[in-house]
């Protein structure tokens, strides 16, 4: 299993939870999920009018031009 954060030692363990531990912090979260939610009804729209059908029957969608 090696040394992942659950696994590991103690000493390893402790070091890793500092680490990790502002990436949890509740209003970091919820700021998170609120950005989420704005990105993905966005993506939703952009990808509505982005969708072009070939006649190979592949549907192509230029991603990078919806992020950049």
């Amino acid at each position: 299993m090696g040394q992942g954060l659950i696994p590991a030692p103690y000493a390893v363990w402790k070091n890793r939870r500092r680490q990790l531990v502002p990436g949890f912090h509740k209003a970091w979260l919820d700021h998170m999920v609120g950005l989420f939610g704005d990105c993905s009804v966005q993506l939703t729209k952009n990808l509505d009018g982005a969708f072009i059908f070939y006649i190979s029957a592949v549907w192509a969608i230029g991603m990078t031009s919806c992020f950049i």
